[in-house]
């Protein structure tokens, strides 16, 4: 089984709830801590690698997609594949929707550019 930290193991958690917002901000610094632990780095100089968390049509920007950068560092003008999908970035939107040029990991972003 799993042994908590608090119980002598070395799995750490952390009691939250997200509809109260109830100690997030305890789970994102153990989430920082343990990978600062573990010396967790992505490359932001390397090939991009990301993750497509969901995707739509808008009515001015066309097809677009939210996806979190993992690896490397998108660009503006980048070229993506994702499926029988893909894109030449023309344009990408930080999550306050205010065009950003490029996005390093761990950063999540709207891409505008998308070809079917």
């Amino acid at each position: 089984g799993i042994q908590m930290d608090d119980e002598g193991g070395d799995t750490q958690y952390v009691c939250i709830s997200a509809l109260k917002g109830t100690n997030l901000d305890k789970l994102v610094e153990t989430i920082m801590t343990q990978a600062a632990l573990m010396e967790i780095k992505a490359d932001p100089k390397g090939l991009v690698e990301a993750v497509v968390i969901e995707s739509t049509t808008d009515q001015h920007r066309g097809k677009l997609s939210t996806a979190l950068v993992q690896r490397g560092t998108l660009r503006k003008g980048a070229y993506l594949v994702a499926g029988q999908s893909w894109a030449k970035v023309r344009g990408m939107f930080d999550e306050w929707g205010k065009p950003v040029q490029n996005a390093p990991p761990g950063t999540p972003v709207q891409v505008i550019g998308w070809r079917s």
